[in-house]
């Protein structure tokens, strides 16, 4: 994981942050990430959304936000 997907999420480390780019960001890293994965490893990297939400964003309005509009969006 931290050879492949790290590096997919915080490429984009760094640079400002609106709750929308985020989970656009993380929906494309967890893609390409887990496409030769079964169902069930892809699942438990989604249990811990939340830390890969505050990775990238400092902001913690931001990532509240963020974290807000990823449960709306697939939960």
């Amino acid at each position: 994981m931290q050879e492949k997907f790290y590096p997919l999420l915080l490429r984009h480390a760094g640079s400002p942050k609106v709750p929308q780019g985020v989970v656009v960001i993380l929906t494309l890293a967890l893609a390409d990430y887990t496409k030769e994965m079964p169902p069930q490893a892809a699942a438990g990297i989604l249990m811990n959304i939340d830390g890969f939400i505050d990775a990238p964003v400092p902001d913690a309005d931001v990532a509240q936000k963020t974290k807000d509009l990823w449960k709306e969006q697939y939960s």
